[in-house]
Parts: C-alpha cells; sequence; structure tokens
C-alpha cells in the first residue's frame, strides 16, 4: 500500500506499509480412519499478488496426523492441504496454515476429527470384524479381520434377554463387548483398554426405549443413549464428561425408525430417524448445536434402513436395502445428495450388515446369512468388483453390525 508521508509533503514523497498475506476461513473438517482428506483454500498478498506467497501446515497432534503427512498443494490464489491420519489413529487434532509473502506472515487454523466410520472393529486394525452375539450363553465371537480370518476371539457377557450394543466405549480404537439390560435400563460395557479384565456398569433408559450408542459428543468413545419412541426423545448420556452430564433433544415419532450418524461431517453423530410411511430422512444437525435440520426423501417403506460413509467423505448417507431385490441403495452425501450409488448384494432372507470391513474409509455392502451362517462382504475398495465370503455364526445369532 502506499500513501502520502506527511501533512505536507513534497510530490513524490511517499511511506510504503506492507501488509501481510491473507487466507480465507477454512471450516472444522472430518474424515474417517485410515483415509487421507483434501481441503481446499485461498490466499492472496497485496503487493505481491497470490503467486508470490509461500504455504506451509502444521497439525497440534503429530500421533494423529504427523507433520509430514501435511502436503500443500494447487498455485496462484487457490491451494489445498492434504491431511493423512496415522494408521489406525483417530481422534481431533488443529491444523494451522501458514501464509509468508517474504515480509510479514498470515495464520489461520482449523479442527480435523478423524472418526471410526463403522463399527465392529474388535482387533483394532481399522476394519470391522464378522462377529456375532449368542443370546443362548451370553457369547460374543469375533472373526479377526487383522488375521485375515485366520483366527478369532471369544468373551461371555450378558444374559439372553439383553441388547447387544457393541462401541468403542473407552476410546482405545476397538470394539467393546456391551449389552443394554431393559429390565433394568443397565448398560454393562467389557473393556478392551483392559484387555477385557474390567467393566463399567451404568443406569440409562427405559425397558421401552431403543438403545441408540454412538459418539454423540465428539470424543473418539461411544456414548450410551436412547431414543424413546413414545415421546420421540433422545437421551444421551456424555462420556466426555465421565457419565457426569446427558443432552435431551426431542426428535422424531413413535413410529420413527431412529437411524443415528454423522451426516454432517463434524465428527459428532446427529440424532436421525427413518420415516418408512414417507421414505423420509430426517436429520438434526449437531454441527449447529441442533439448531437446524436437514430431511431428504430415499427409499421405500418397505426398505431396510442401512445408513453408512459409503462414499467415504467422513459424512454418513442415507441408504436402505431393498429385500424384495437384494438391492442397496445409497444417497451421496458427497454431492450433496444429488447422485446416488446403487448394487445388488444379498438374498431376500439375509441380514444387512454394512461396516467399513476393507478398511478404505468406506462402508461395504455386506449381508449376514441365517441359514448357512455366512457373511458375504462387497469390497468398496474395488469398486465392488470383488468380494470376500467367510463362515461364521449360528442361525439363532445376533450378527453385531446388523441394520437398522
Amino acid at each position: 500500500m502506499i500513501r502520502p508521508f506527511g501533512a505536507h509533503c513534497d510530490i513524490g514523497a511517499f511511506e510504503f506499509v506492507d501488509t501481510p498475506p491473507t487466507i480465507s476461513v477454512i471450516a472444522n473438517e472430518a474424515t474417517p480412519i485410515n483415509t487421507p482428506i483434501t481441503v481446499p483454500f485461498t490466499v492472496d498478498d497485496a503487493e505481491s499478488g497470490a503467486a508470490a506467497v509461500s504455504v506451509s501446515a502444521t497439525s497440534s497432534n503429530t500421533t494423529l496426523v504427523p507433520n509430514a503427512n501435511l502436503v500443500i498443494g494447487g498455485s496462484g490464489a487457490n491451494r489445498t492441504v492434504t491431511m493423512t491420519p496415522a494408521p489406525n489413529q483417530f481422534g481431533t487434532t488443529t491444523i494451522a496454515i501458514a501464509a509468508a509473502d517474504g515480509t510479514l506472515t498470515a495464520s489461520r487454523a482449523f479442527t480435523l476429527t478423524v472418526v471410526i466410520s463403522g463399527g465392529g472393529d474388535f482387533d483394532g486394525d481399522g476394519k470391522a470384524d464378522p462377529a456375532v452375539y449368542r443370546p443362548s450363553t451370553g457369547g460374543w465371537y469375533m472373526l479377526r479381520s487383522s488375521s485375515a480370518y485366520t483366527s478369532s476371539g471369544a468373551f461371555s457377557w450378558g444374559l439372553s434377554t439383553d441388547t447387544p450394543v457393541p462401541g468403542d466405549y473407552d476410546g482405545d480404537g476397538k470394539a467393546d463387548p456391551t449389552v443394554f439390560r431393559p429390565s433394568t435400563g443397565s448398560w454393562y460395557i467389557l473393556q478392551s483398554s483392559t484387555n477385557y479384565t474390567t467393566s463399567i456398569g451404568v443406569s440409562w433408559g427405559l425397558s421401552t426405549d431403543v438403545p441408540v450408542p454412538a459418539d454423540y459428543d465428539g470424543d473418539g468413545k461411544t456414548d450410551p443413549a436412547v431414543f424413546r419412541p413414545s415421546t420421540g426423545g433422545w437421551q444421551i448420556l456424555n462420556s466426555r464428561t465421565g457419565y457426569t452430564t446427558s443432552t435431551s433433544v426431542n426428535w422424531g415419532l413413535s413410529t420413527d425408525v431412529p437411524v443415528p450418524g454423522d451426516y454432517d461431517g463434524d465428527g459428532k453423530t446427529d440424532p436421525t430417524v427413518f420415516r418408512p410411511s414417507t421414505g423420509g430422512w430426517h436429520i438434526l444437525n449437531s454441527r449447529t448445536g441442533y439448531t437446524t435440520s436437514t430431511s431428504v426423501n430415499w427409499g421405500l417403506s418397505t426398505d431396510v434402513a442401512v445408513p453408512g460413509d459409503y462414499d467415504g467423505d467422513g459424512k454418513t448417507d442415507p441408504a436402505v436395502y431393498r429385500p424384495s431385490t437384494g438391492s442397496w441403495y445409497a444417497l451421496r452425501s458427497s454431492t450433496d445428495y444429488t447422485t446416488s450409488l446403487g448394487v445388488s448384494w444379498g438374498l431376500s432372507t439375509d441380514v444387512p450388515v454394512p461396516a467399513d470391513y476393507d478398511g478404505d474409509g468406506k462402508t461395504d455392502p455386506a449381508v449376514f446369512r441365517p441359514s448357512t451362517g455366512g457373511w458375504y462382504l462387497l469390497q468398496s475398495s474395488t469398486n465392488y468388483t470383488t468380494s470376500v465370503g467367510v463362515s461364521w455364526g449360528l442361525s439363532t445369532d445376533i450378527p453385531i453390525q446388523r441394520r437398522p
């Protein structure tokens, strides 16, 4: 910038004032575990122009995202930062973008949340494991993906009348065998972080509630939560505060199916319902503190809701499994719900068990076949050109990835 020097000055006497470069606002982002994400932003400089601006990036949590895993791209005004999380790590980090024009610098920071995109990872390798709960014995049986399905694990945890509600309640990156006991409204969590030597019990919910555990507060731990059909209420017990506080929101009708997920990509689960009577999905956005909502129509009244991150953008996609045809239909959040994915996978008598079995950050269409105990996993990592089939479980078992 050039301006006159002094109140009275000779023509040609000027003072040069340098201004720092500018960086556009960058929104907080989220990405599934083991999944890189590229975020665009713009830079400029009043004196030298955008092309002369050099850009760098640093991470506050280098265990989660090492500085070496931050790559700046683009040129001129349009730049990008590609962030690659360390293998099997999840949590939050602050990414600081610095811009320099040779004399002055400017900075801009945002939060990146790396989330576990799918449930059922008992061995912590970033891939869901075929697993079943056996009500007759209270047994949990997991087939480990980390050993290419050559080894397994088993635990006794629960009663025949319990509901299996696995999740990562202790935040160690592994699913914990957990049950909800309707008769007492109690949750019993067997902690993988202590090699299953300790457990936690909390009372949360009524016998008529539907358990909907997920990470609602964004701390990387599953929260005990219930949906109360009689009132349409969601009652969430916050793990972030050691179960000393809770959150309550009203969202849904008594006939709705609760389908919680991170639909807005902020690293927190959104209370969401699927309304079979209309095929409507109604999402209460945690990103705005539950002050806004999103609704889309997707599916038929006879469809089974199978939400998941099928396009790998860090957001849950509305999706349905159609038993009459064995078809899967996912509405892509990455295109703002303007495009969809459709694949045929399964029989009318199969139980849909979608999860990220191949560890690419995308939910895979998958089914459990009670008649044979077979699991059939269609791999998104090969663009649905290959599949994996394993036998694991009995016809009376409950597959823990089942939907809804």
